[in-house]
């Protein structure tokens, strides 16, 4: 569950055009919540 999630949000965030209004922050968000999906995903690899 965590990797899905984390590639969808990475997903988003590179796809996101960042020219629309409001868009960065919606990047910045994405983001906020795939780099701790990513070390839940690793930690379960190295466990």
């Amino acid at each position: 569950m965590a990797f899905a999630v984390s590639a969808l949000c990475g997903s988003l965030a590179a796809g996101v055009p960042g020219h629309r209004r409001g868009m960065r922050a919606a990047r910045g968000g994405f983001m906020a919540v795939q780099i701790p999906t990513h070390g839940v995903v690793a930690a379960r690899l190295v466990s």
